[in-house]
C-alpha cells in the first residue's frame, strides 16, 4: 500500500531479527537480510553520478517496537565491513573465505541461506545478508572472471552483474573483528538527523519496549 502511494520513494522493512522474542538465540535470516538491506541503504552517502543516492532521495523505514529494542552498528563500522567485488578484480582467495569466516559466514557444500558460501574449484558461491539471491563469483586464476546472481532452488545462475558487494549480519558481528558492544547505537541514532519520525501509539510503543527489556533480562538469567 505504502508502495502503491509513494510511488518513487524507496520503502525498507525494518522487522526483528529473532523468531520468537523470547529467545534471543534463534535468528531468522530473512529478517536479518531485511535489516541489513535497510540499514546498508539508509548508511550509503549521496552520490552525485545521478545513479542509486543520487541528489535528495527520499527513503521510507517501516519498523515497530520489537526491531527498534535492537541495537545497530555505527554506518562507519557498517560501511567499513562490506566487501566489494568486481569483474577484474584480482582474489586473494584464501583471505577472502578467512575475511568470510571471520564474518560468521559458514562454509557448505551449496548456499541456501543468507550467511553462506560453497567453493568448488575455480566457482565461488557467497550468499551476502544484502541480497535475496546468492551472487556465484566465476574465476580464471586469481581474476574474477565474471559474477552472477544464483537461483538458490536451481543453484542454476542468472544474469550477469558487474560488481556486488558481500555484506555480513551487521546485528551479530563478532567482536573478532573489532565490533564492540560500545560501538552499537539504536535505530534512532543510525538514521539521518532530518529523518521524520511517525508513531501510531508512543505509549504502546513505550509499553511493547519495557516488556522486551523484561523478557532479555529474563532470557540471560536462563
Amino acid at each position: 500500500t505504502l508502495e502503491n502511494l509513494t510511488e518513487a520513494l524507496d520503502i525498507y522493512y525494518f522487522p526483528s531479527s529473532f523468531k520468537n522474542r523470547k529467545n534471543y538465540q534463534l535468528l531468522n535470516l530473512s529478517h536479518v537480510m531485511l535489516r541489513t538491506e535497510a540499514l546498508t541503504k539508509f548508511a550509503s552517502p549521496l552520490s552525485t553520478n545521478g545513479g542509486e543516492g543520487s541528489g535528495v532521495r527520499r527513503k521510507i523505514l517501516v519498523t515497530y517496537p520489537e526491531a527498534l529494542f535492537e541495537k545497530v552498528v555505527l554506518p562507519g563500522t557498517l560501511s567499513s565491513n562490506i566487501i566489494h567485488l568486481k569483474t577484474g578484480d584480482t582474489l586473494d582467495t584464501g583471505q577472502l573465505l578467512l575475511k568470510l569466516a571471520n564474518y560468521g559466514f559458514e562454509r557448505t557444500d551449496f548456499v541456501y541461506e543468507p550467511g553462506q558460501f560453497a567453493i568448488r574449484g575455480g566457482i565461488l558461491d557467497i550468499y551476502s545478508f544484502g541480497n535475496e539471491k546468492p551472487y556465484r563469483v566465476e574465476l580464471f586464476g586469481n581474476e574474477v572472471d565474471s559474477i552472477r546472481i544464483v537461483d538458490p532452488e536451481t543453484q542454476l545462475s542468472e544474469r550477469k552483474l558487474l560488481q556486488v558487494t558481500i555484506i555480513p549480519n551487521v546485528d551479530t558481528l563478532p567482536e573478532s573483528v573489532g565490533i564492540s558492544r560500545k560501538e552499537r547505537i539504536s535505530l534512532f541514532e543510525f538514521l539521518p538527523p532530518n529523518t521524520i519520525v511517525w508513531m501510531q501509539d508512543y505509549e504502546l510503543c513505550k509499553e511493547h519496549l519495557s516488556d522486551c527489556e523484561e523478557e532479555l533480562e529474563a532470557f540471560l538469567k536462563l
